[in-house]
């Protein structure tokens, strides 16, 4: 398979209302146009302001397109018996590109994430070159997400309580804004999953969380004390070193245990029945992206490196 960023390309133009499909869960709905572009797409509610605008607000209002990079004939359009399954099917030269998607419905509403879009593209014939163009924007604003790449081929693109993540089943290297080109092989589809999450008052959480690290610190300085007196000297490389230790136990042995313990965060032995939705913190941190391990390493370093220095003053 192969992947090609596209340096300068503009999303295709926006269709007459009747030339889109509807995509549902019960929660909220899509509007996908023949061309394989959602232009219309509120979360993580019907009554929530659009990520993917672009049939009202225009150009900048965002879209999720993913369809045949050449020019291509539609060829049939319909819903899967009868589901709310969308299957749409392009010619282009000598093969044949389908895209089938559908969102995941769950009515008891504990389902996680709360809205699950699955797309998926595959070839007949012989290779097709397709063409995904990922570029969400929220409101009338037209507000552009903060954006992490994650472990698993995918996207966390967030709007403070407000997230959506895109994985995929292989390395496209999609970057927001930015036209793709993958080459699709028979037998060999491409599957897009964009998801939400959302997390109430995450600002408040901050500031809770915040003031715990700091009483919980004063605890680990006492226990950094003690190690200095049972040895006898304090000294900034030996602060150093039992920072690196401390940062280890964290990240390999006590966030891993979080899960079980925070009321709202998911767990992957937890089954479709949970009702958590903050996403968990997975090997060194690393679902939370490379910065977080790295920020830690660095800041405990230097926290047990202050605590030697100073307590070694005489």
């Amino acid at each position: 398979m192969r992947t090609d960023p596209v340096v300068a390309s503009d999303a295709p133009a926006p269709r007459p209302i009747a030339d889109y499909g509807l995509l549902g869960d019960t929660r909220t709905a899509a509007l996908v146009s023949s061309d394989g572009a959602i232009d219309w797409f509120c979360a993580p509610r019907f009554d929530d302001v659009p990520v993917f605008g672009r049939l009202v607000g225009g150009q900048d209002a965002g879209t999720f397109a993913a369809g045949p990079a050449p020019p291509a004939a539609l060829v049939d359009r319909r819903y899967r018996g009868e589901s709310a399954t969308l299957v749409t099917t392009w010619e282009v030269g000598p093969g044949r590109l389908t895209l089938t998607e559908g969102m995941v419905g769950e009515v008891a509403g504990r389902l996680l994430p709360p809205t699950m879009l699955v797309r998926r593209l595959s070839a007949e014939g012989c290779p097709v070159i397709a063409k995904v163009h990922f570029e969400p924007r929220r409101g009338e604003l037209h507000v552009r997400p903060r954006v992490r790449r994650r472990f698993d081929n995918g996207l966390l693109c967030e709007w403070g309580s407000l997230a959506l993540s895109l994985t995929c089943d292989t390395e496209l290297g999609i970057e927001p804004g930015r036209p793709t080109l993958v080459t699709v092989r028979p037998g060999q589809p491409v599957t897009l999953v964009l998801g939400t999450l959302v997390t109430e008052d995450p600002d408040r959480a901050r500031v809770a969380g915040f003031f715990i690290h700091l009483v919980v610190g004063q605890g680990f300085a006492l226990g950094y004390t003690a190690v200095f007196a049972s040895l006898h000297r304090a000294t900034w490389w030996l602060g150093a070193l039992l920072g690196m230790l401390h940062v280890a136990i964290a990240l390999l042995a006590l966030l891993p245990l979080l899960p079980g313990v925070h009321p709202r965060m998911a767990s992957v032995r937890a089954g479709p029945s949970s009702t958590a939705v903050l996403e968990p913190p997975g090997l060194l941190a690393l679902n939370y992206g490379i910065q977080t391990p790295v920020v830690a390493v660095v800041a405990h370093v230097l926290y047990g490196t202050m605590l030697g220095t100073l307590l070694g003053v005489r």
